[in-house]
């Protein structure tokens, strides 16, 4: 059954080329990475307090793991993942358009390009100004910066392409696209890198009605006014409350919680669906194919108490 591993683990075990040598098939590696992903919605319901939340076919037997994230922001920790180094190595430090060097610290599907891995990036890279391929990928389709839900211009290997497709679907459909057309006689790596769950939460149209009659329970630290918790964590940050305060508070006011959720909870999980319906759909081709128990698995997040 698949097994999940963390970014570093593959980047480690990437960069030996004698995977493509060995008289054992060489493994599959398929990566999912959302954006943002909290605790409250992270796929399989780990976590998730609507009753009908979405059920990913990341619940079928496998291993699980907490992870934490030493540079907890998207471009920082997409680098991080990618290329197995802290940011003071790539030089990722912020969102702000740096791109990481390749050079210096190259990422793992240029390790398994190189030992004769069919390698993939689809979605978001989120580093550099522009969308165009990257070294150590034979399939490319990305948008430039965060994207969009809906209207992007992505660049599939090369060419520009105006599309209307939403945008988790379409890096879903291009995923499919790969893995019908890869040269079955060879390994691959698949990095899947989606926009959602960034924020504006902004669901597909036929999920935007998805969990309407489901409460969203209240979690017991709703009720926790932070009052025996560091200053830092009572200068308008927390939950979302006090925004404007600009000295720390003595405790928080605790706002009534809505059976909606908090902070677009509902859209959230509604943004979940999506990913999920597209995993579903990468599970069921890597079976139907016969590589799914060859094939290992990796679901995480660049940042967001996954």
């Amino acid at each position: 059954c698949p097994r999940p591993l963390g970014a570093r683990s593959v980047s480690v075990t990437a960069g030996q080329a004698s995977l493509a040598t060995t008289s054992r098939p060489a493994p599959r590696y398929s990566a999912s990475v959302v954006g943002n992903a909290r605790w409250f919605a992270s796929a399989g319901r780990r976590n998730s307090t609507a009753a009908s939340a979405p059920q990913s076919a990341v619940t079928t037997p496998s291993e699980r793991g907490d992870a934490t994230k030493k540079r907890p922001r998207g471009s920082p920790a997409r680098a991080s993942m990618l290329t197995g180094t802290y940011a003071h190595v790539h030089g990722v430090f912020s969102n702000d358009g740096i791109e990481v060097n390749l050079e210096k610290t190259p990422h793992f599907g240029q390790y398994l390009q190189k030992a004769g891995y069919e390698t993939a990036f689809v979605g978001k890279w989120h580093m550099g100004g522009d969308n165009s391929p990257r070294p150590g990928f034979d399939y490319w389709a990305s948008f430039r910066g965060q994207g969009n839900y809906e209207g992007n211009k992505l660049n599939v290997n090369g060419e520009l392409i105006d599309s209307k497709t939403y945008v988790t679907d379409d890096l879903s459909d291009h995923a499919m696209r790969f893995l019908a057309g890869r040269k079955k006689e060879k390994p691959f790596c698949l990095y899947l890198s989606h926009k959602a769950v960034h924020g504006p939460f902004t669901p597909a149209e036929r999920h935007k009605g998805l969990y309407a009659d489901d409460p969203i329970a209240e979690p017991p630290s709703w009720q926790d006014d932070l009052s025996t918790k560091p200053a830092w964590q009572r200068m308008g940050g927390a939950r979302g409350r006090l925004r404007e305060a600009l000295e720390a508070q003595e405790k928080l006011s605790i706002e009534p919680w809505s059976k909606d959720g908090r902070g677009g909870h509902k859209n959230y999980l509604r943004c979940i669906a999506a990913i999920d319906e597209g995993l579903g759909k990468i599970f069921a081709a890597l079976r139907q194919q016969g590589v799914l128990d060859e094939t290992l698995i990796v679901f995480t997040s660049d940042n967001g108490y996954l």
